[in-house]
């Protein structure tokens, strides 16, 4: 497959995608659970610490085994099976919300890009370092987590949508 890397599905990230889209319908509404799949990167330390996760578009190889397997995926979630195992429940359901932000409007193409939007939705509420926190908020339990809707507004926003320099007229 890419890069050669061996995959697992994994449950329990999948899982966890449909109880966050249940959980936060408004911040995830252009997440559809059944169109994302969570992969694990076996017997494979990571190349990087630049990243914990990636959301890909479903295409090329993984498209071919995922048709196999039956999955019907748009989209997969990639993450180091290791690193899965070490991270805190808290930790995984930060990093998969984070990913999740990524899905675009069903009307855009690509996916919305890292930018200053997506940290910010995470770091307005447990702050700038918030991957070294050993108390994140649990996403789950209790009362849900309240985000900025001004960073939510502009991420859910598609691109067709979204107004081009060009597309504005000057009133005189």
């Amino acid at each position: 497959m890419a890069d050669d890397k061996s995959y697992t599905i994994s449950d329990e990230g999948n899982q966890l995608v449909k109880q966050l889209r249940e959980r936060y319908p408004n911040e995830l509404k252009n997440v559809i659970p059944e169109e994302i799949v969570v992969m694990q990167i076996e017997d494979e330390p990571p190349k990087s610490k630049d990243w914990a996760a990636k959301i890909h578009i479903v295409k090329g190889a993984i498209k071919t085994i995922l048709t196999i397997w039956k999955c019907p995926a748009k989209f997969y979630i990639e993450l180091y099976e290791d690193e899965w195992r070490a991270w805190s429940n808290g930790y995984r359901q930060w990093v998969i919300f984070h990913e999740l932000l990524h899905v675009p409007d069903p009307e855009a193409s690509g996916l919305v890009k890292h930018d200053v939007e997506d940290f910010g939705v995470i770091i307005d509420k447990v702050g700038f370092d918030w991957a070294n926190s050993p108390s994140l908020p649990d996403l789950l339990a209790g009362a849900p987590v309240e985000f900025s809707q001004i960073y939510l507004k502009r991420l859910q926003g598609s691109p067709k949508k979204q107004e081009r320099p060009e597309d504005i007229k000057l009133v005189e």
